[in-house]
């Protein structure tokens, strides 16, 4: 039975793919190239520098790795600091798992001072045992290395975990994991249902086909 429960962060957790899709638009213009909010949806729920040279290989972008991230981020925490709600559902979600004594954490892709800072704004910090970010681990997502870094650091087995995740590369580093995926398809992706893997529990309707039961009904009882 299911009794850890790894969250993805951005557009899992929060509603922060619209902050995320205006900042990297931004930055990129910023160097000189022109990615519209369409073209970025490829890029959903890939790690910060793998985006990031993607998008120097894109538009011959001159500039290092990590002065394109500063700028970056400072685009994103503009627009996060103003607007990085919490889904209600998963404000439900959270409070039912901490009262059962679930564990919970969260394993994205985003930078881990800006994970500190917007965890807290948003009020999910309080309820992880746990916040890693894929840019403490080898490889980002697709690879499955930050959900099974998270599991050994909770002193838990993948087969007990399940991922809560948006992205197709989210998705693939889940089920990759071997951990039961299920996926709030990001409104950016209802095109790319078929990018998805197929051992992964896909949600279509994204967060408002969501429910705190459709979590609750695979973990088992109180563990603490």
């Amino acid at each position: 039975m299911i009794d850890t429960i790894l969250f993805d962060f951005d557009g899992t957790l929060v509603d922060s793919e619209p902050n995320y899709a205006l900042s990297d638009c931004s930055m990129v213009a910023h160097f000189g190239g022109g990615l519209t909010p369409e073209e970025h949806e490829e890029y959903v729920g890939m790690g910060s520098v793998p985006f990031l040279n993607a998008m120097k290989e894109r538009y011959g972008i001159t500039a290092g790795v990590e002065e394109m991230k500063r700028v970056q981020d400072d685009f994103y925490l503009e627009l996060a600091r103003k607007n990085t709600p919490l889904f209600p559902e998963m404000k439900r979600l959270l409070d039912a798992l901490k009262e059962r004594g679930v564990t919970m954490a969260i394993a994205s892709g985003t930078a881990p001072y800006l994970l500190d800072e917007l965890t807290a704004l948003s009020g999910v910090k309080p309820y992880m045992e746990l916040i890693l970010s894929a840019e403490e681990v080898e490889n980002s997502k697709p690879a499955p290395d930050v959900f099974l870094k998270a599991a050994e650091l909770l002193g838990k087995k993948p087969e007990n975990c399940l991922v809560l995740e948006d992205s197709i590369n989210g998705a693939k580093a889940g089920v990759s994991a071997g951990m039961a995926t299920m996926v709030l398809v990001s409104p950016f992706l209802k095109h790319r249902l078929d990018q998805y893997p197929s051992e992964a529990i896909l949600l279509k309707g994204g967060i408002g086909e969501f429910t705190a039961e459709s979590v609750l009904s695979r973990v088992r009882g109180p563990v603490r």
